[in-house]
């Protein structure tokens, strides 16, 4: 019973994770054992890493709290820890965790996390020297594939960009946000037959939009907002 409520919200069916109370439904046997078993407090990140994925930070931290308060802080939580105060605002904090991190096994994320705080600070050739430590750790992660290429693409170096970009694409050629970010390339690398092409496949007009504002952002040397 427990598992199934837990991939309800995970799956975003749950009011809960509105910010209700989400270590209550891991039963009795927490009230009077701390440490409970190894199943539920990982399912209790995994629905903790999902407040992150829909935005919900500061849900997100309260329920970090909660979680530390219970068992006591391990290297994931500390790591969506930092991923929400870098999203809240607080990065010198966001900063210090991924730092803490960087001699563990989550090393490869703390320096993808290390690079999204540049980024939000409009560091660019800062967050790409970060993401590129990530991607040294691990060659084959979309995500930070592409993160390193748009850093790439935002510092003015498109052709690393787009090594990078095609390598995520190639890995994962479903992924949107890579596609994305190789249109954009396009768009602002003298490559417009390109970039329209691609975007002529978007069906979305809004995303359609969304990429020409961006990529006008982008050519004038505008940080991201």
């Amino acid at each position: 019973m427990i598992r199934s409520v837990l991939l309800a919200l995970l799956l975003g069916f749950g009011g809960c994770t509105e910010g209700g109370d989400l270590g209550s439904l891991f039963g009795s046997s927490l009230a009077s054992d701390n440490r409970g078993s190894d199943s539920e407090r990982d399912l209790y990140l995994d629905v903790i890493a999902g407040l992150n994925q829909r935005g919900l930070y500061h849900a997100s931290l309260a329920h970090l709290d909660e979680y530390t308060r219970r068992h006591r802080a391990t290297e994931r939580s500390q790591l969506l820890r930092a991923d929400a105060l870098a999203s809240v605002g607080q990065r010198e904090e966001a900063t210090r965790l991924y730092r803490e991190l960087l001699a563990g096994g989550s090393a490869a994320a703390a320096q993808n996390g290390l690079g999204r705080v540049a980024a939000l600070s409009g560091d660019w050739p800062g967050a790409a020297t970060s993401f590129q430590e990530a991607v040294a750790r691990d060659p084959t992660n979309v995500r930070y594939l592409n993160n390193l290429g748009y850093a790439y693409l935002r510092a003015g170096d498109a052709r690393q960009a787009e090594f990078r970009l095609r390598q995520a694409e190639e890995l994962e050629p479903q992924n949107i946000e890579v596609g994305n970010n190789l249109t954009l390339l396009f768009l602002t690398d003298n490559r417009r037959q390109e970039g329209e092409a691609r975007l002529a496949r978007i069906a979305d007009p809004n995303a359609r939009q969304a990429i020409r504002r961006q990529a006008q952002t982008i050519a004038q040397g505008a940080p991201r907002s």
